[in-house]
């Protein structure tokens, strides 16, 4: 069963990701279901307007619906305290790709923040970054360069989340204006 507070959270992430100018790329949104564990994943990517296909810089978005996070959602949902609140763990990943030369590590770091901005009383913090190095087929061309780090958390929802309020939009509408911006920045 798909609980409709995730597809809430879904519904949130796209609309505040998009009132900011950001654009869906071509075929790049997935569901998936673990059959086995009963966790659900949404993601999707978008880049600035006007980007080419693939896009230089590129924002990853990742939401994870726990089957633990299902449960709990359900005895609030039957009337239930639950032990702990629902949860949807958030990803925001920024990437440049196609560089030519090696990305200045040291400089993109200190051009991040550690912390994403407040999401109600969650934040995302950051994780180390990656760095790739990407050669052709033959071998024989200059390789390109990728650039990749993610802000990673958890978002605990409220009984206002869950009520199915505008709080939850409320909580993730920071997130646009900051996504947009490093994007913005980093590209």
């Amino acid at each position: 069963m798909l609980d409709h507070i995730f597809s809430d959270v879904i519904s949130s992430l796209r609309e505040v990701i998009e009132s900011v100018g950001l654009e869906r790329t071509v075929v790049d949104e997935r569901f998936q279901s673990d059959i086995l564990l009963g966790d659900l994943t949404w993601s999707s990517s978008y880049a600035l307007p006007g980007e080419s296909t693939p896009a230089r810089a590129r924002l990853d978005l990742t939401a994870q619906w726990t089957a633990a996070a299902q449960a709990a959602y359900r005895q609030w949902v039957d009337g239930d305290d639950p032990p702990t609140s629902p949860t949807i763990a958030l990803d925001v990943a920024f990437r440049l790709q196609e560089q030519p030369e090696p990305p200045d590590v040291a400089a993109l770091h200190q051009t991040l923040p550690i912390d994403s901005p407040p999401l109600g009383d969650d934040t995302l913090r950051r994780a180390d970054p990656t760095i790739e190095t990407i050669y052709g087929a033959d071998l024989t061309a200059a390789p390109s360069y990728a650039y990749e780090v993610a802000y990673e958390g958890t978002l605990a929802l409220s009984e206002a989340d869950l009520t199915g309020g505008p709080e939850l939009d409320d909580r993730l509408t920071a997130l646009g204006g900051w996504a947009a911006g490093l994007l913005a920045q980093l590209s």
